[in-house]
């Protein structure tokens, strides 16, 4: 169990928050470029934000969300760039 696994038990709420947005997320609920605003995120999931906040932080790890000061949480945009990137990250390790 890797430590990010570990900061969020299965049956957490938080856990339960990161497992529907990831899949809104894949399913293209929230398509590229989306912002995603947490209260609205919360209101929508039937959560309070803190639980919202950590499976943000949590997708951001995975590369679903990308998070920027004064400016909030996208589902990021992939570019070919990005693509041929992550591909030589991926064969280096």
């Amino acid at each position: 169990m890797s430590s990010q696994d570990a900061s969020v038990q299965p049956n957490t709420i938080a856990a339960k928050v990161y497992k529907s947005l990831r899949s809104d997320i894949i399913n293209g609920f929230f398509p590229p470029g989306t912002h995603l605003v947490k209260r609205v995120i919360a209101k929508r999931y039937n959560v309070s934000v803190p639980p919202v906040i950590e499976a943000c932080l949590r997708l951001e790890n995975d590369g679903l969300v990308e998070s920027s000061p004064l400016v909030g949480s996208f589902v990021p945009v992939i570019t070919h760039e990005k693509l041929a990137e992550e591909h030589i990250l991926r064969e280096a390790i």
